[in-house]
């Protein structure tokens, strides 16, 4: 009985993670950071950022936007979504 529930357990745990997250590639994870701070930590690990922003007018001031999302890196560049408000 112990045994079908750690397995239960491990199945479920690896469909939560499976299920919705992207797969980062080794790219840290900068979602939730502001901009700036994030465009550095891509930076340092060798990647850089693909910005898309909700603004009307573009990124403007950076310090401004926080990081929402974050999606698979393409090479050595990272596509983010920032936002004022995420």
């Amino acid at each position: 009985m112990k045994r079908w529930i750690a397995i239960a357990f491990a199945v479920t745990g690896l469909g939560l993670v499976a299920c919705g997250e992207e797969d980062l590639a080794g790219a840290p994870d900068v979602r939730g950071l502001p901009l700036p701070e994030a465009k550095t930590q891509l930076e340092s690990a060798g990647y850089a950022a693909a910005v898309s922003d909700d603004a009307t007018f573009g990124v403007i001031i950076e310090s401004h936007f926080t990081v929402c999302d974050e999606h698979s890196p393409k090479g050595s560049l990272v596509p983010i979504d920032v936002s004022k408000d995420c």
